[in-house]
């Protein structure tokens, strides 16, 4: 059975009746080179904008024996913004669709720019080389970002109208899907250090915690005078009181078990940190709203990767050695990932906040 997609509209419905000659409607596009389940889409862009759902959900007609349409949705983003999809790219469209796609999605926000790029600041999504005249704020920054991350995500690429007002300019946005390294765990089981670091160590076994420090050896020394100054100023029982007080505080410290809210494992040095970061939070994440183990707050097993070469890191298309590098630290992420969820369970969430299989790492 073919499936059958409308062809994109050169102009797509406006979000809002609130648009305005300083922020007129604007249209980017989301294309994939391959087919994807809108309910997919549609459970991606609600782990970033938990308020999303469909308004028309896509429909499917038969046309035929041998074929079937599927006809475009209109999903809600935010009070300014739609997601409208999936259509077939063709190359009478304005946008010039230079990249091939079967599903396309058109995301119609309110434009709305800023100041132009800083000249020499990072730009590992593309968004400063696309937009020079002044850079996307406010709710088209925000759904341009999810546009990249999902092309990220899902191998696609965004075709951004970034022309300003009145004039349509298209530039494509093809981020490398491996660009995100980090992973965070979201559970309610917390790990002791001791046995949190032996997970660590069956992946790299020179792992140690992070923050050790060097022992207190107390505090500074006073001037003797001014112990006196102050024993001076002092009654003889009030100063018996104080010393008291202080030695009853510090036996109680020393009987007491050390408790952790939050720690740290350093796993590696490869090509910069990989760490562990492990700690809880009364914010719960978007992405694990409905979840009844999350509604009082949640554990974060953090693993990241901060590179020695930043200038590479922010760089939209690094050098092929800092590529091999960060694939190779990725991997060891990977791991570490498996290793922490099969000991606590929970969700895994990649960097830009979509939840992924465990089955996947």
């Amino acid at each position: 059975m073919e499936l059958l997609f409308e062809p994109v509209p050169e102009v797509a419905a406006a979000p809002s009746a609130e648009a305005s000659p300083t922020r007129p409607p604007v249209t980017h596009y989301l294309v994939l080179p391959n087919f994807v389940d809108p309910a997919d889409i549609e459970f991606l862009i609600q782990c970033q904008f938990p308020q999303a759902k469909w308004l028309t959900e896509p429909r499917e007609a038969q046309d035929g024996p041998d074929s079937v349409t599927l006809h475009p949705g209109r999903l809600y983003v935010g009070s300014h913004s739609v997601f409208e999809g999936p259509f077939l790219s063709t190359p009478e469209h304005p946008a010039g669709f230079g990249v091939q796609g079967v599903g396309v999605y058109a995301l119609v926000t309110n434009r709305e720019r800023g100041a132009q790029p800083v000249p020499g600041a990072g730009d590992r999504d593309g968004l400063g080389r696309v937009f020079p005249a002044g850079l996307p704020i406010r709710q088209e920054l925000r759904t341009a970002q999810l546009l990249v991350a999902l092309a990220r995500h899902l191998s696609g690429s965004v075709i951004f109208s970034s022309a300003g007002a009145g004039v349509d300019a298209f530039a494509t946005v093809t981020p490398d899907p491996q660009a995100g390294t980090d992973l965070t765990i979201f559970c309610d089981v917390w790990l002791e250090p001791v046995a949190a670091l032996a997970v660590a160590q069956r992946v790299e076994p020179g792992a140690h915690f992070g923050g050790q420090g060097e022992e207190w050896a107390g505090p500074a020394e006073l001037e003797p005078s001014i112990v006196e100054q102050v024993r001076a100023e002092l009654e003889p029982e009030i100063v018996a009181h104080i010393h008291a007080v202080a030695d009853e505080n510090d036996l109680d410290a020393l009987a007491a078990d050390e408790v952790s809210s939050a720690y740290a494992i350093f796993v590696a040095d490869l090509h910069g940190i990989v760490a562990v970061e492990i700690g809880g939070t009364d914010e719960v994440p978007a992405v694990l709203d409905g979840m009844n183990w999350a509604e009082t707050g949640v554990l974060e097993y953090r693993i990241s990767w901060t590179p020695s070469d930043l200038f590479q890191w922010h760089t939209e298309r690094p050098s092929p050695e800092f590529v091999a590098q960060r694939a190779y630290v990725h991997g060891i992420i990977r791991t570490l990932a498996a290793q922490f969820y099969a000991q606590t369970g929970g969700e895994i969430a990649d960097e830009y906040g979509f939840l992924i299989d465990p089955q996947q790492l």
